[in-house]
């Protein structure tokens, strides 16, 4: 798990093999991975504050069809709108959780312990 994901109570990450950061999917119909799936996706990119898994690619396994789909982390964020690199964004993402942290103590928030 990166170490970002305790910052929002623990969240589950995907695995990342030699730099891959990967997530399975168990679908049939692989047209249908959902925006909320491909945004955990750049979420747990992202919650790798530091890049301890040196990450290279990130995709998805879909193992009904024993196919794996991926991009570089800068490309797969681009792709989702971003206008800067992941690098920046892990940097602003902490931030900003760490702020959230102090102004609502009540949210369930590493970051406010």
């Amino acid at each position: 798990m990166p170490e970002g994901s305790a910052d929002l109570g623990g969240a589950d990450g995907g695995s990342a093999p030699d730099g891959l950061l990967l997530d399975c999917k168990a679908t049939l119909y692989p047209r249908r991975i959902s925006r909320e799936e491909i945004y955990q996706l750049a979420g747990y990119t992202l919650l790798d504050y530091a890049d301890t898994f040196g990450i290279t690619s990130v995709g998805f396994y879909l193992s009904s069809q024993g196919a794996l789909i991926g991009w570089p982390p800068n490309d797969f964020l681009t792709m989702l709108g971003a206008a800067t690199s992941a690098t920046k964004l892990r940097q602003f993402l902490e931030a900003e959780l760490r702020w959230v942290g102090r102004q609502c103590p009540g949210l369930p928030l590493r970051v406010n312990q």
